[in-house]
């Protein structure tokens, strides 16, 4: 049985929406705009940064694993540099780091890609109120479907538009994603395709395509290290972007609009 979604409203707060993956980061603004919130939106954590210094909001989520400046070095420089030691920060990534790394730069919660509408929403509410915030929470990953857009939906609070929206910004982000992948792999550009798996390792999270998720994974951890991923992982990668896109075309077309 599910959870029932936390009472919550959100109006009057100000909340700072961090992450570099598009389909991730409106899934998060559209979940706290939903409550209430006025959202602003970074892609990156210089961003970020630049944003809070202009004026700090009430609440910031953000991604971790971003290109130049990292979700963690971010909230560092928040804590510590802009001197915001009170500035409640939720932690979101599809790899969670250790509890001393979220400690050091003052994370009050953490949560695990996928994430869920009332996972997020019971965080927010707690870091909201002084004292109630649970740290390093999170929501594991699983593997197996090209789409499960049951699940997806679910997730979302039962917001089939909103998943409809998603899956939109998922399409026309990364149709190409798969030759962008191999250009980087035959250029020898390990960080771009590690990049480019991270997003599809969180955005499948995100939109409940498993597969998708678990062969970005693999290829992620293997590009991590500084290795190529072989043949085989790479073809499973590309099969199951393929297959993710496929079924989520087939969704939308079969699916009626509604909200």
């Amino acid at each position: 049985m599910d959870m029932p979604l936390p009472s919550i409203c959100l109006a009057g707060r100000r909340i700072l929406v961090v992450d570099d993956d598009p389909v991730c980061r409106d899934l998060t603004a559209g979940i706290l705009r939903d409550a209430g919130a006025a959202v602003e939106l970074a892609n990156d954590g210089r961003s970020a940064v630049l944003a809070v210094a202009a004026g700090a909001p009430d609440l910031v989520v953000t991604d971790l694993d971003m290109p130049g400046v990292d979700g963690l070095a971010a909230a560092g420089i928040v804590r510590w540099d802009l001197g915001l030691a009170d500035l409640p920060i939720i932690a979101v990534s599809a790899g969670l780091p250790s509890p001393a790394d979220l400690l050091a730069t003052g994370v009050n919660a953490c949560l695990g890609k996928p994430v869920s509408e009332s996972d997020l929403l019971a965080a927010t509410a707690n870091c909201l109120e002084p004292g109630l915030a649970t740290p390093f929470g999170s929501v594991p990953a699983g593997g197996g479907a090209d789409f499960d857009a049951k699940n997806a939906q679910e997730r979302m609070g039962g917001r089939k538009e909103l998943l409809r929206r998603m899956v939109g910004v998922f399409t026309r982000e990364h149709g190409d994603t798969g030759r962008r992948l191999d250009t980087a792999l035959a250029g020898g550009e390990l960080a771009g395709a590690r990049r480019i798996c991270h997003a599809l390792r969180g955005t499948g999270a995100s939109l409940g395509a498993r597969r998708l998720q678990s062969a970005a994974a693999a290829c992620e951890e293997i590009l991590a290290v500084g290795r190529q991923p072989d043949a085989a992982l790479v073809t499973e990668l590309h099969r199951a972007l393929a297959t993710a896109l496929a079924a989520m075309a087939a969704w939308s077309a079969a699916a009626p609009a509604s909200s």
